[in-house]
């Protein structure tokens, strides 16, 4: 028992940080991020027995895999859960917001429903690269894909997502600059 623990141990010395960065890349949010590494770690108890050297490219395999996993599982509970407050929601409840707030509200519900549409592998390198700014070769490192492989996602994932940012429901929308400048 004391050597799965040590394992355990030198398994969250080596992997913590990056697991962290998948789950993050994933969820967007420190907290969210933190619990998953921790539910992660939990799950990795299951597969003690197999590891046999914590360096290993097929122990670093397993570890992402659980971690992209379980925080997927944690986003699709979020957007099952999410219950936001839209420009509509306030004003059928008496609430002042102004102008501002009202085009962010909306503006961010329209990217919730693009986003919504848009398929897991596109998001993911959408996230990686837009939101928190990660270069191709840490991209393809996390979803354990090549660096040509990254890219061309990303290319595909930008011409999915104009695509549907032309359709009538999104109209009059225009692609942010800092999605643009990433290729």
């Amino acid at each position: 028992m004391d050597s799965e623990n040590e394992l355990l141990e030198q398994l969250y010395t080596r992997y913590e940080q990056k697991m962290y960065q998948v789950a993050f890349a994933v969820l967007g949010q420190e907290q969210q991020a933190e619990d998953a590494v921790q539910d992660a770690f939990v799950k990795l108890t299951r597969y003690m027995k197999r590891i046999k050297d914590v360096e290993s490219e097929r122990t670093k395999r397993l570890l992402i895999r659980i971690i992209r996993t379980t925080a997927i599982d944690q986003y699709r509970r979020n957007q099952r859960d999410a219950e936001r407050l839209t420009s509509e929601d306030a004003l059928a409840g008496g609430k002042v917001i102004s102008i501002d707030e009202m085009m962010q509200a909306e503006d961010r519900q329209m990217i919730r429903r693009l986003l919504q549409k848009v398929p897991q592998d596109y998001l993911e390198i959408i996230k990686l690269r837009c939101y928190f700014e990660v270069s191709n070769k840490e991209a393809a490192q996390i979803l354990e894909i090549s660096e040509d492989a990254a890219a061309k996602r990303l290319e595909r994932a930008r011409k999915y997502v104009q695509e549907k940012m032309g359709d009538e429901e999104y109209e009059g929308c225009k692609p942010r600059k800092s999605f643009e400048r990433f290729g």
